[in-house]
């Protein structure tokens, strides 16, 4: 069971969040637009191991939305200061989609030294096409995703709840900010143990994305579960038992090779298993 929480930050902003379970602690970072309710159909297992923990970030889901402090890195200083409250000396990480820049901005603003194990679920280090980017460099660093510019981008999805006016202006600026970063530095400064988790539907379901993030971020593993078995953007909905599993063995070690070893560049890795969408090996499938 989840228990709804409460605290207010530095800059007097009430922001809610929601923790249940024991274990080693696993912070859930949702996407754009997201709140503490996206992750309702994974809360029971992930609370059987962890101390799970989800933030509505400030303008979103029950947290208020303020007057300021509407960009990343006050979004990644909330996180920190909710780790604070909470006294978490460290924690697994795993962050869904635009989760990833407020964690990626969390590593370049606090470092990386609490951070026990991360999920990068979804998401690439960039967003908008350079102009002098080649074919092969957009597929590496935005996958099958393709924004010219962020006012492309719709602040709102279809499928949005109504919305008050500050919260419209919130998330257009968030969304605007959030399009525009490049986090390639801090993505390749990635020193902790990293499952890299795709789905191979995906507006981020490209060889040359999953080649490049292995090969920056030491020792990552890559999972990519296929398309017919929930590989969307949202795998957490659509495949829970395989996004669930993933982190059992987060949990049990399987995370940190120890020796080294890891994936080949470009192969899909671990792929969820028809029987029951658990993650698994090509190489374990085979044999």
């Amino acid at each position: 069971m989840m228990n709804d929480c409460y605290f207010t930050t530095s800059d007097g902003v009430r922001l809610h969040y929601v923790t249940g379970g024991e274990g080693a602690p696993l912070i859930l970072l949702t996407g754009y637009t997201g709140s503490t309710e996206d992750f309702t159909g994974n809360y029971a297992a992930l609370a059987a191991q962890f101390q799970v923990i989800c933030m509505d970030y400030r303008g979103l889901g029950r947290s208020e939305t303020p007057q300021s402090g509407w960009h990343i890195e006050r979004l990644a200083k909330d996180l920190e200061e909710l780790r604070v409250r909470l006294a978490l000396e460290t924690f697994y990480l795993a962050a869904h989609s635009m989760g990833n820049t407020v964690a990626w901005c969390y590593m370049e603003l606090f470092g990386q030294q609490r951070i026990r194990g991360y999920v990068l679920y979804e998401e690439s280090p960039c967003l908008l096409v350079d102009p002098s980017w080649s074919e092969a460099e957009q597929n590496s660093f935005l996958g099958k995703f393709r924004m010219p510019d962020p006012w492309s981008f719709p602040a709102l999805p279809p499928d949005s709840r109504a919305v008050d006016a500050r919260r419209a202006e919130f998330l257009s600026r968030l969304v605007r900010e959030h399009l525009s970063r490049d986090w390639r530095d801090v993505v390749e400064a990635i020193r902790v143990p990293t499952i890299i988790l795709m789905g191979e539907g995906s507006h981020f379901g490209a060889k040359e994305l999953w080649d490049y993030l292995q090969n920056v971020i030491p020792g990552a593993r890559l999972e990519v579960v296929p398309t017919d078995q929930g590989g969307t953007h949202m795998i957490h909905r659509e495949n829970p038992v395989a996004f669930n599993e993933l982190h059992h063995h987060q949990h049990c070690g399987d995370l940190d090779h120890g020796d080294g070893r890891r994936h080949s560049p470009g192969r899909k890795g671990r792929r969820a298993s028809p029987q029951n969408g658990i993650l698994k090996s090509k190489r374990e499938k085979s044999a």
